[in-house]
């Protein structure tokens, strides 16, 4: 993230130096070119064993890290 810092870049955390970024908001950033945005919410939605709200299953887990492995080894 190079230049200016916008909103979406002081809210990023940066995983991968110059490559991944990981934000966290209620609504998605604006489109920029030289950036991808994506959201899970509504593909890896959490299915309640009881009256809990814990984390995602193992398998949707699973899912998770080879969409994201895809998306960054695209070049």
């Amino acid at each position: 993230m190079e230049g200016k810092k916008s909103k979406e870049d002081s809210k990023s955390i940066e995983i991968i130096p110059g490559r991944l970024y990981w934000i966290s908001d209620k609504n998605p950033p604006k489109s920029r070119t030289h950036a991808f945005y994506f959201c899970i919410d509504n593909d890896l939605v959490y299915e309640p064993f009881f009256a809990d709200f814990g984390p995602l299953d193992l398998g949707k887990v699973h899912l998770f890290c080879k969409e994201l492995e895809k998306l960054v080894n695209d070049k």
